[in-house]
């Protein structure tokens, strides 16, 4: 486990962690939609890439605040 990371990586899909495998380092990523923002976390918390995480729907928008707050992303 990443230092910072507190999402369960486990949590991560078969599909979400193959993204994560080949997202080259220095990757400027802008995810959409992100839901829970498991995806952008990860790579962050990785050291890969910077990130700018999207999301209009209220409930996952608030998902993924938690998220990132609970990985000390702020």
């Amino acid at each position: 486990m990443v230092k910072g990371l507190k999402l369960n990586e486990r949590a991560l899909s078969t599909r979400l962690e193959w993204v994560v495998a080949h997202v080259p380092a220095g990757t400027r990523l802008a995810d959409i939609g992100s839901d829970h923002c498991y995806l952008p976390v990860a790579l962050m918390c990785r050291g890969v890439i910077t990130v700018v995480a999207g999301e209009v729907a209220l409930t996952p928008f608030h998902a993924a605040e938690r998220t990132v707050r609970e990985s000390e992303l702020e």
